[in-house]
């Protein structure tokens, strides 16, 4: 949501080159398209007894990288750096998303401009 209204609002507010608008507008159709999911999802999780939900393997290291490519055109303000191991997670890519994307954009937000928002992410393979 903070994506939709922060694009929103540089088009509303700014003379931008048909570039910037473009990307900025396709931004927006994503995130309003990745919300409607989430909702339907949201929607779905309220209305279950105790049907099992659909997970899957994830690879964290790739995930966490396409996440930051989106982000990246967001964040002018602040570079995101990572360093991520491979590893493999059981979950729901949607709901995982949302946690990531919501922890860099408030990374972003508590950062003042011009630093470095490092995502560090180690595996842990433990046997117990």
């Amino acid at each position: 949501m903070t994506a939709i209204v922060g694009y929103s609002d540089l088009l509303r507010l700014k003379k931008c080159d048909e570039e910037l608008t473009k990307k900025a507008l396709n931004y927006i159709y994503s995130e309003a398209k990745r919300l409607e999911a989430l909702s339907f999802k949201l929607m779905m999780l309220m209305s279950l007894n105790n049907e099992k939900i659909e997970i899957s393997k994830i690879n964290v290291k790739e995930f966490i990288q396409k996440i930051v490519r989106l982000e990246d055109f967001l964040l002018n303000e602040n570079k995101i750096e990572l360093d991520v191991e491979n590893a493999i997670i059981i979950g729901d890519s949607d709901l995982l998303e949302v946690v990531i994307r919501n922890l860099i954009e408030n990374s972003n937000k508590s950062e003042p401009k011009d630093n470095i928002i490092l995502i560090k992410g180690e595996n842990f393979n433990r046997k117990i």
